[in-house]
């Protein structure tokens, strides 16, 4: 992850008047390709937060009522300078008050697949969070469940760790306008890693610099602490969704057509069926990883029958081979995560597991190895983050704290 840049005191003020302001503009953009983030990056994020230009009536990217009737369902951007950050900040934050309305998780992600500009994601992740912060538990939830649904084939882990990790820079200003900023910001920091949204090992990165950033910190470390940690982090927002399409209840119908289709002996066709019907096709990678996740938990029999279904949505292209891609790689980014809710032997089942898929023609005969590489390091990383201090002394020696 990237180190964390230093504002000015004019970019300071420039970003103070972007989150306080709360007016938004609509906007509709035109399909340039029809999938985010490229195909099987394991890269890393780019440079820091750039300057954020204010929204008031003056800005060139100002768009009144009066010359946006609600009728209109199209609005041109007015270009700033040439500048495409600022318009794709302008860009999502309409995209983010028409989810808040509508909680179409789906045309979120047709949106970001359409503005076509993967390097700014993590600008997606830190707005969807701020314009949360000051509204209600609804609003929050949705913002939660929406970064959950996205991670992967559409916003990569990376970007939404820098995006959190933005947000949490700006916990001080924040606090100007958001009574108890820093405990909403560490309520979204545990909710993230919870719903698998960034990976446990995340939080060992985080560095408060500010009392506000070191309040939300330690606020995260506390919700993940002690016994029924996932029920008491999920409820964390009590006035929650109830979308239709939100995350929870996507991956939770996919689990159950899974189910459902190993339960009744292996019907592909009605499986099919079952995957069309809920029509988010920008969320097949949300499937496959859950499959694969099913598989590693399954005996080898459902582990076959799951890799016939990937197969056969493979060959009838209703999954893309950029969603097969995600959906493993999720896996892989999770494999510590697997070894301790599945098994101790969750990386040898998963790397078995592709070598199943890439005999039957729907990964690449490349996946495995870098598969092996990846699940190596970071077993390897997490088992260096865990690990407890040894002093070089022969003898025990008490434990002092240092600040």
């Amino acid at each position: 992850m990237s180190q964390k840049a230093h504002p000015t005191d004019r970019e300071k003020h420039s970003l103070d008047n972007h989150d306080r302001s709360h007016h938004t503009a609509h906007t509709a953009g035109q399909a340039k390709k029809g999938g985010g983030g490229g195909k099987f990056t394991w890269g890393v994020p780019g440079p820091g937060d750039l300057e954020v230009p204010a929204t008031d009536p003056k800005d060139p990217i100002y768009v009144s009522d009066e010359d946006n009737p609600a009728e209109e369902k199209k609005v041109v951007l007015a270009k700033v300078d040439g500048d495409p950050l600022a318009e794709y900040k302008a860009k999502c934050s309409s995209i983010l008050e028409e989810y808040l309305v509508s909680e179409d998780v789906g045309e979120v992600a047709r949106c970001l697949q359409e503005l076509n500009q993967d390097e700014f994601l993590y600008e997606f992740v830190k707005t969807a969070v701020v314009k949360s912060l000051d509204k209600h538990d609804r609003e929050r939830e949705l913002a939660s469940e929406l970064l959950s649904a996205l991670v992967g084939n559409i916003i990569p882990e990376h970007q939404i760790a820098r995006g959190l990790s933005l947000v949490l820079s700006r916990v001080p200003d924040l606090s100007l306008d958001i009574p108890g900023a820093a405990d909403l910001v560490g309520d979204f920091i545990a909710r993230a890693v919870v719903d698998e949204v960034v990976p446990p090992a995340y939080l060992h990165q985080l560095r408060g610099e500010s009392n506000g950033e070191k309040e939300a910190i330690a606020r995260v470390k506390r919700l993940l602490e002690g016994k029924n940690v996932g029920e008491r982090v999920h409820s964390i927002w009590s006035n929650g969704s109830q979308a239709v399409h939100s995350a929870k209840r996507l991956k939770k119908s996919m689990r159950t057509l899974l189910e459902e289709y190993l339960e009744d002996g292996g019907d592909v066709n009605e499986a099919e069926k079952c995957l069309r019907e809920l029509n988010l096709p920008t969320m097949h990678f949300q499937f496959v990883k859950i499959a694969v996740t099913l598989a590693l938990e399954r005996k080898e029999p459902d582990r076959r029958k799951i890799a016939a279904l990937l197969q056969a949505f493979s060959k009838s292209e209703l999954v893309s081979t950029a969603h097969m891609l995600s959906g493993f790689k999720a896996c892989v980014d999770r494999i510590g995560d697997l070894v301790k809710d599945i098994s101790p032997h969750a990386r040898t089942l998963l790397l078995d597991f592709i070598s199943l898929s890439i005999s039957q023609g729907y990964l690449p005969a490349t996946f495995r190895a870098k598969a092996e590489e990846e699940t190596s390091k970071a077993l390897e990383w997490e088992k260096a983050a865990t690990a407890p201090l040894v002093t070089n002394s022969a003898s025990p020696a008490p434990v002092t704290k240092t600040t």
